[in-house]
C-alpha cells in the first residue's frame, strides 16, 4: 500500500500540470518509472506534487527523499525555473502569493495552513524584494500584483464598486487594516499613472498634430517645388528643341551658302572667257583686215610691174 503524502504549502505555490502535459507525465511514468524522486520537507511534498499524483493515478510507488538544507523557498522555486516554463506573469504571480506566507504573531516565523491536509507548517516570512529575486521579476511587479489579489479578495465588494453602488475608498475600507495601505496606494498610483497617461496622450497628440500639420505643408511645399522643377525641365527641353533647330539652320544656311559661293566662281570663270573669246575674235578680224589689206596692196604692186 502507497503512503498518502500531504503537499507543503511552499510546493502549492506553483501551478500543477494539467491536461496533455499530465497525461504526457503519466505515460511516461508508466514507461519508464520514477526517475526524480520526491522530496519531502516537514513530513510533506516539497518537490514532486506532479510526479506524486501520477503515480497515484497509476498506483505505484514513488521513491522519496528527504530536503537537508535550511532555504527550501529557493530550493523549490530554482527546480521548478529549471524544469518548467512559467510565463513572467506566473512567476509574478507566484512571488505574490510568497509575500503572503508567514505573516503571524512571531515575527522571523509563523505557522499557516497548507492547501492540503491539516497539519500547520513552519514557514519563514518573504519580503517583495526577496520574492521577486527568486522568481526574476520586478520587485513593483510583485508589490502591485500583492495590492491586485488583496483587492479582489471580495467578489461581491468589486462587483458593488463595478455596479458603481460603491465607492472605491468604501471598497478599500472593507479590507483588513493591514491591506488597505497596501491596495489604496496601489489604487492611487494606477490612478495618477492613468492620469499621467492621458496627460502624455495629450500632450503626444497636440505634438502629433503639429508634427502632422508641419509635414502637411512640407509635402505641399515639396510638390510646388516637384511642380516648378518639372516646369523648368519643359523650358529646358524647349529651349535644347530651339538650340537643335538653330544648329539646322546654321547648317542648312552653311551649305546654301557654300552652293552660293561655287555657283558666282563658275559664273565668274564664264565671263572670262567669254571676254577672251570676243577679243580673239576682234583680234582675229583685225588680222583678216590686214590680210586682205596686204592682198589688195600686192595685187596692186603685180599689176604695177607688169605695166
Amino acid at each position: 500500500m502507497s503512503v498518502e503524502y500531504e503537499f507543503h504549502t511552499l510546493a502549492m505555490l506553483f501551478p500543477k500540470i494539467v491536461g496533455e502535459r499530465f497525461e504526457s507525465l503519466v505515460a511516461s511514468i508508466k514507461a519508464n518509472g520514477v526517475r526524480i524522486p520526491i522530496v519531502i520537507y516537514q513530513g510533506k511534498i516539497l518537490d514532486g506534487v506532479n510526479r506524486y499524483l501520477a503515480t497515484k493515478e497509476l498506483g505505484v510507488e514513488c521513491p522519496t527523499q528527504v530536503y537537508e538544507g535550511d532555504d527550501p523557498l529557493t530550493y523549490v522555486a530554482d527546480l521548478n525555473l529549471q524544469q518548467r516554463d512559467l510565463t513572467y506573469d506566473e512567476r509574478k504571480k507566484i512571488a505574490a502569493a510568497m509575500t503572503n506566507l508567514g505573516h503571524g504573531s512571531n515575527q522571523h516565523k509563523a505557522k499557516v495552513e497548507p492547501p492540503v491536509g491539516g497539519s500547520s507548517e513552519e514557514v519563514a516570512p518573504v519580503s517583495a524584494k526577496a520574492a521577486a529575486t527568486k522568481m526574476h521579476v520586478s520587485q513593483r511587479s510583485v508589490e502591485r500584483e500583492r495590492a491586485k489579489q488583496k483587492a479582489e479578495a471580495s467578489p461581491e465588494v468589486n462587483k458593488s464598486v463595478e455596479a458603481g453602488t460603491m465607492s472605491l475608498r468604501a471598497a478599500v475600507n472593507t479590507l483588513k487594516p493591514d491591506t488597505r495601505k497596501d491596495v489604496l496606494a496601489d489604487v492611487i498610483a494606477r490612478r495618477a499613472k492613468k492620469d499621467m497617461r492621458t496627460d502624455v496622450y495629450k500632450a503626444l497628440k497636440r505634438t502629433y498634430d503639429t508634427m502632422l500639420k508641419d509635414f502637411t505643408a512640407l509635402q505641399m511645399e515639396r510638390d510646388s517645388l516637384l511642380a516648378e522643377k518639372a516646369k523648368h525641365k519643359d523650358a529646358l527641353r524647349e529651349v535644347v528643341a530651339e538650340n537643335m533647330q538653330l544648329k539646322e539652320k546654321v547648317k542648312a544656311s552653311t551649305l546654301m551658302i557654300e552652293q552660293l559661293r561655287r555657283r558666282l566662281e563658275v559664273k565668274i570663270d564664264h565671263q572670262l572667257i567669254d571676254e577672251l573669246n570676243r577679243k580673239l575674235a576682234e583680234q582675229a578680224a583685225e588680222i583678216e583686215k590686214l590680210t586682205k589689206c596686204a592682198a589688195a596692196k600686192a595685187e596692186l604692186i603685180g599689176e604695177g610691174a607688169q605695166s
